[in-house]
C-alpha cells in the first residue's frame, strides 16, 4: 500500500490546477500532456486505487499530506548562512526599534459581493418600548448546494469546509431577523409613565453570489458595525509527477 508520506515530488509543477480544464476527478495539463489527479483531501484508499489503475499519476496534493521534496531544499555554505542571519537579525532590530514610532495598520481585503435583495415585513402587534434585538441566520450554498446552515451569535468568522475550491460558485443567504424587546414602563420627568408603543417584527433576507478566485476572504456587511468575514482555507499544494524510484 502507498501512503501519502512516502509520496516524493522531486520536481513540483507551477501550473495553476485549478484553471485546467476537467472534472473534480482529473484535469488535463497542456503544459505535460498529462491527467492530472486531484489527491486534496483524498484518503490513501482512494489513492492507491487511481494508482494501481493508472500507474504512474501525476497528482496535486496538500503540502502537508505528502513529505517535503528533497529538491526543494538547497546547502548553503557556512559564510552565506551566517551573512543572511546577521542581515535579518539587523533588519528585525531596525523594525523594532521604529515600530513604537508607527501608527498601527490594518489592511483587509475588498469586498466582492454581488448582491440582491428580498425583505418582507411581518407586522407583529406587541406592547414595549423600541429596544430592538437580531437574530441572523446564514445559509451557504456550493454550487447551489446546500453546505451549511448556522445561527450566527457572537462569532463573526466562518470558515469553509475543504470540499470548497476557488472556482465553486458560493451563495450565502443570510436572514435578518429585528425583534422589539418589550421592557417595563419608564417615568417621564413630570412623573407619568411613557404609553407602551406597537412595533413590528421584520425579516430581511439578502443573497450574496461570489466565488473565491484570487482571494481567500469574503466580507459581507449585514449591519453598520456587523460583518462576516468568510475564510476559504488555504492550504499550500504541490503538484508534479511522482518519483519512479520510490514505488516502480
Amino acid at each position: 500500500m502507498i501512503r501519502f508520506k512516502d509520496i516524493h515530488i522531486p520536481k513540483p509543477c507551477s501550473v495553476e490546477y485549478d484553471t485546467l480544464p476537467g472534472d473534480d476527478i482529473k484535469r488535463f495539463c497542456g503544459s505535460c500532456e498529462k491527467y492530472v489527479y486531484d489527491f486534496r483531501g483524498k484518503d490513501q484508499a482512494y489513492l492507491n486505487a487511481v494508482f494501481s489503475a493508472t500507474g504512474k499519476a501525476c497528482g496535486i496534493y496538500y503540502a502537508d499530506q505528502i513529505q517535503a521534496s528533497p529538491a526543494l531544499k538547497t546547502n548553503r555554505p557556512f559564510y552565506s548562512s551566517f551573512v543572511s542571519k546577521l542581515i535579518a537579525t539587523s533588519l528585525f532590530l531596525r523594525i523594532f526599534l521604529t515600530s513604537n514610532n508607527t501608527k498601527a495598520h490594518r489592511t483587509e481585503p475588498q469586498t466582492i459581493v454581488q448582491q440582491t435583495t428580498d425583505s418582507t415585513e411581518l407586522k407583529t402587534i406587541h406592547t414595549g418600548n423600541d429596544k430592538a434585538m437580531y437574530r441572523v441566520t446564514v445559509d451557504i450554498y456550493k454550487n447551489d448546494t446546500l453546505e451549511e446552515s448556522f445561527l450566527l451569535e457572537n462569532q463573526n468568522s466562518i470558515y469553509l469546509p475543504d470540499s470548497i475550491k476557488p472556482l465553486d460558485k458560493i451563495k450565502v443567504v443570510v436572514s435578518t431577523v429585528r425583534y422589539n424587546i418589550p421592557t417595563s414602563k419608564n417615568r417621564t420627568r413630570s412623573g407619568k409613565y411613557m404609553s407602551n408603543k406597537t412595533y413590528y417584527t421584520t425579516e430581511q433576507k439578502k443573497t450574496y453570489h461570489f466565488n473565491f478566485a484570487g482571494c481567500n476572504k469574503i466580507i459581507i456587511k449585514i449591519r453598520h458595525t456587523k460583518f462576516i468575514h468568510i475564510f476559504l482555507k488555504k492550504r499550500t499544494a504541490i503538484m508534479g509527477l511522482v518519483c519512479p524510484s520510490d514505488f516502480w
